[in-house]
């Protein structure tokens, strides 16, 4: 990730977007808008259950470790 802080979707955006037509430039801006609002879900439940193990003095782990359990505890 660069420093200007980009989102990983936007540096997704930023990447594609030079070699896309305005009609698939259209679709993929839809596609992000509903990706970024996912992501900026998932980051919000994950610090509530990072500030819930640290409030409970329980151990942390990494967000892609929560990802995993959460996408386990789904199937």
């Amino acid at each position: 990730m660069s420093n200007n802080k980009q989102s990983s979707v936007e540096w997704l955006l930023s990447f594609i977007e030079p070699s896309l037509t305005q009609e698939q430039k259209h679709f993929f801006s839809m596609v992000i808008e509903q990706a970024k609002a996912m992501q900026k879900q998932q980051a919000e439940h994950y610090a509530t259950f990072i500030t819930n193990c640290v409030i409970n003095n329980l151990p942390t782990i990494t967000f892609n470790d929560w990802i995993n359990l959460h996408n386990n505890e789904q199937q």
